[in-house]
């Protein structure tokens, strides 16, 4: 698996440098935030993905928080999209070194995209501004989900730190419902975090 997903990152780093440019208001919302949050620090880029996750096997965050223990000095960039995510970092890291960009969440086992609240158009360019955050971290640690994997075809220098991808299996019928996402199999909740 580990030699088809590279041989996969060279071929997608390659359309993306040919084909994909990112809008230049986007752009300078990501450079604003790397420069005001990233500067000369040593950033780790977490993507961990709840919700509407169900075609994998779904990553606990202990396991981030067992590599994330060992990194000292580093501060943390997390990309999630469920709230529980980021207060159960900032209770274990502080909320002084968890970073995270304002986009919409999700508390329940409804996907963010699906959410009544926000426009369409706002929700995809949190998922974009996410991934281009994650690319412009120094290492990554990523779940087996879109958002860590465009963040590696972005930034073709990203260190992976560790990819959950790689130890994840296919859920063979893994077709999504409410009962069957990675926040319920987890049990990450408003009353049972």
């Amino acid at each position: 698996p580990k030699g088809w997903l590279e041989g996969k990152r060279k071929l997608a780093r390659k359309l993306m440098k040919k084909y994909v440019r990112v809008k230049p208001h986007i752009q300078k919302v990501v450079d604003n935030f790397v420069n005001k949050n990233f500067k000369s620090k040593n950033i780790i880029g977490c993507h961990v993905r709840g919700t509407d996750f169900a075609y994998a096997t779904a990553t606990s965050v202990d396991k981030y928080f067992e590599i994330l223990d060992e990194q000292k000095d580093a501060l943390i960039f997390l990309a999630t999209d469920q709230t529980q995510y980021v207060d159960l970092f900032r209770e274990r890291y502080g909320d002084e070194k968890v970073l995270t960009y304002d986009s919409l969440r999700s508390d329940n086992d409804v996907a963010a995209f699906e959410l009544e609240n926000g426009s369409p158009y706002k929700k995809g360019e949190d998922v974009l501004i996410d991934t281009l955050l994650l690319s412009r971290t120094n290492s990554i640690i990523k779940c087996a989900a879109a958002g860590g994997e465009f963040a590696l075809w972005f930034n073709d220098k990203l260190e992976v730190l560790h990819d959950f991808a790689l130890e994840s299996k296919f859920q063979k019928g893994g077709h999504w419902n409410r009962e069957n996402t990675a926040f319920n199999r987890l049990g990450v909740g408003n009353d049972n975090r």
